[in-house]
């Protein structure tokens, strides 16, 4: 087994005995002590479960025993391993673009036209590679070399069932998120973190735990959002923290790199919108105090409050969930009758995926619907083309013939696949910062801090009675107590709408010469059309970006710009 690549040297730990050989790359609480002694103990392939399931942070893990190779990233996908086989021999990285380019692939349409899907599509169709002849391995599978480099996968990881009271798995939870931010302390220079929401919040009061910690708000133009005032508290009442306000005039706003790309990512990012703000924070920060780590919230949303469609789970039990089930229903005014039919809905996942399949893809959800089951609505944009709703209907009828979620719980199945979807997101800035000198972190998506999350009864964790009751239960005595009287949480569609006005000239810029067009997968006058009239809600954006991803994607990346045949 070799290793090729460029990271910093402490990213890496080695192990070995005998005919066994352990890597693990990343950010990691694996020290080559450590993997020593487990290599001592490893006689097959399948021992290396032992590694994968106790390695804090992110990171790969990689063996080689006598010969057979194992090779996987994180279940979030935060950490990915494609592969192809170039002549005799499988080769395995975490960068498709990269073997695409070894083996000589073509761009795959296909997978092009689902990731016009309004998000978050299904995460096993989006973890497929855009190339063809490359393979995206599903973040739950370790790839499988034999001693002649033959490939195959094999299914390893699956979540814990949520049994745990709040009481019980709070503690294990806080446990593990702690060790997540420790790790990637420890071995940084400098930390800095940003604070803003509760969950950023968390991590910038955690950090400070181990040492000095830069936290750094950005300003707002919507009046209603409130971080600054609340990351200025925090920042007054915890020691070691040193705040830097970035003022909103010293902003790029939303649709001000959306055209542009310093590097493409993987695939096609719906938050590439925003891109330009990121990188000009990150720029600040990397500026005035040149950190070796940088803290980010994102996964928090998931993992430490759920999706509302945890509600058909509960009503399989709904003694024990009521008080959580009558949240919901005041909220959403949902009838009685709806909750009864929402309980008598046991569509297994397949057939649920099969019988959205079975709708117009072009239909718009209305907002007052019901959840679904298994996920969000499977919908198309107005201006796709025949053609691409045939390539994600191909996608989609494979998937649901597969009939193979995440878990049997479907809360759990869309927490995760809403997590692998925003991991995405995160990997493409992971390379951002990686430019500006430093490590993104996102202990939200590590294994461990997602198995100790999971655990948790659903009707605790994802509740509206309390705001993330987990993050509270699971910190406290770590975190002030102030932090988590905030009752607000700030969201971008006033950025996002004062955004689109000023940039709308760039963006129908977009239907001249577009590149998705050209490989027949949009029709060019009706998304000209689209973009000319007024964004009438937040969730419109929702339509549009992953149309804008795509496009700069395929403008960015090197070898996809012939027409489809």
């Amino acid at each position: 087994m070799w290793i090729l690549g460029d990271w910093p040297e402490e990213e890496l730990a080695t192990g070995a005995a005998g005919g066994v050989r352990l890597a693990v790359l990343g950010r990691h609480g694996a020290g080559n002590g450590r993997l020593h002694r487990h290599a001592r103990d490893i006689r097959t392939i399948a021992d290396v479960d032992s590694v994968a399931r106790t390695v804090d942070g992110s990171a790969h893990v990689m063996a080689s025993v006598c010969g057979h190779v194992r090779i996987q990233g994180t279940v979030t996908g935060l950490r990915r391993v494609f592969s192809a086989r170039l002549r005799h021999c499988t080769v395995a990285g975490d960068r498709p673009d990269v073997l695409a380019h070894l083996a000589d692939a073509d761009l795959d349409d296909e997978v092009l036209a689902c990731h016009l899907l309004a998000p978050p599509m299904p995460s096993l169709v989006m973890s497929r590679s855009l190339w063809r002849g490359v393979h995206g391995l599903p973040t739950r599978d370790c790839l499988l070399l034999d001693t002649k480099g033959r490939a195959e996968t094999r299914r390893w990881w699956r979540p814990p069932p949520p049994e745990l009271p709040l009481s019980q798995g709070a503690g294990p939870f806080g446990e593990a998120l702690n060790r997540a931010v420790g790790v990637r302390a420890a071995a940084a220079r400098n930390v800095s973190s940003d604070l803003g929401g509760f969950d950023s919040t968390t991590l910038c009061c955690l950090a400070a735990r181990h040492g000095p910690v830069v936290a750094c708000t950005g300003g707002a133009d919507d009046p209603a959002a409130d971080d600054l005032p609340w990351a200025r508290r925090t920042a007054a009442t915890v020691p070691g923290i040193t705040h830097l306000e970035l003022p909103l005039d010293q902003l790029p706003d939303a649709y001000a790199g959306a055209l542009d790309s310093d590097e493409p990512p993987d695939a096609p990012c719906p938050t590439h919108v925003d891109r330009a703000r990121f990188a000009a924070i990150w720029q600040a920060v990397a500026r005035e105090h040149e950190p070796g780590v940088h803290f980010t919230g994102c996964g928090g949303d998931e993992i430490a409050g759920g999706t509302e469609n945890h509600v058909y789970d509960m009503l399989r039990a709904p003694r024990s969930s009521w008080r959580t089930l009558r949240g919901f229903k005041a909220e959403a005014r949902w009838s009685l009758r709806s909750m009864l039919a929402m309980r008598r809905d046991r569509r297994p996942y397949g057939r649920w995926l099969a019988e959205e399949l079975g709708g117009g893809l072009h239909l718009p959800g209305t907002p007052d619907a019901l959840p679904q089951p298994w996920g969000y609505p499977v919908r198309m944009p107005p201006w796709a083309t025949p053609d691409a709703i045939d390539f994600v209907r191909a996608a989609l009828r494979r998937l649901a013939e597969e009939n193979d979620p995440w878990s049997r719980y479907r809360g759990q199945h869309c927490d995760l696949d809403m997590m692998f979807a925003t991991a995405q997101e995160v990997r493409h800035h992971m390379r951002i910062a990686g430019r500006l000198g430093f490590a993104l972190a996102a202990p939200y998506y590590d294994d461990r801090v997602v198995e100790a999350g999971l655990a948790v009864r659903a009707e605790e964790r994802v509740t509206l009675w309390t705001y993330k009751p987990l993050l509270p239960a699971a910190v406290k005595g770590l975190v002030p107590d102030s932090v988590f009287a905030r009752t607000t949480k700030a969201e971008g569609s006033h950025a996002q709408y004062t955004g689109w006005l000023a940039h709308r000239e760039r963006l129908l810029a977009l239907c001249e010469d577009s590149r998705l067009a050209a490989r027949g997968l949009i029709d060019a006058r009706r998304l000209r059309e689209a973009l000319g009239r007024p964004l009438s809600a937040f969730a419109d954006s929702h339509i549009f970006e992953p149309t804008i991803a795509c496009e700069t994607w395929l403008r960015t990346t090197p070898g996809t710009t012939e027409r489809r045949p």
